[in-house]
């Protein structure tokens, strides 16, 4: 890659997203015109939860896995109740399915 140093009025290319080769920039070029950190370089970088490379992509319910945009994928007990995913409620691994929960271990509304 090669984004310029931004001297001599040279702009940087629409693939740098305006920004000139920086050594610190995440998801940029490097002052070395190699690619900096980004989500997919299987490294932990700045605010990643996860980064596995090309292994990125897992689906919800997948807790060892990765998303696409390095994080850490949803699943039933993490506390966030996910709609699109099914679930009803979710009040965490702890204390799902529990007897005092109002939550099955599947995220559902128990019916007591």
């Amino acid at each position: 890659c090669d984004c310029s140093d931004g001297s001599a009025g040279v702009k940087p290319g629409p693939d740098c997203g305006g920004m000139p080769n920086n050594d610190t920039a995440y998801g940029g070029c490097t002052t070395m015109c190699k690619f900096g950190p980004f989500c997919g370089d299987n490294v932990k970088n700045g605010t990643e939860q996860c980064d596995l490379g090309k292994n990125n992509g897992a689906p919800y319910g997948q807790k060892d896995g990765c998303t696409k945009g390095c994080t850490v994928p949803h699943y039933c007990g993490d506390s966030m109740v996910d709609t699109a995913n099914g679930e009803k409620c979710d009040q965490g691994t702890e204390i799902n399915g529990t007897d005092s929960s109002l939550c099955d271990s599947m995220c559902q509304v128990r019916i007591r």
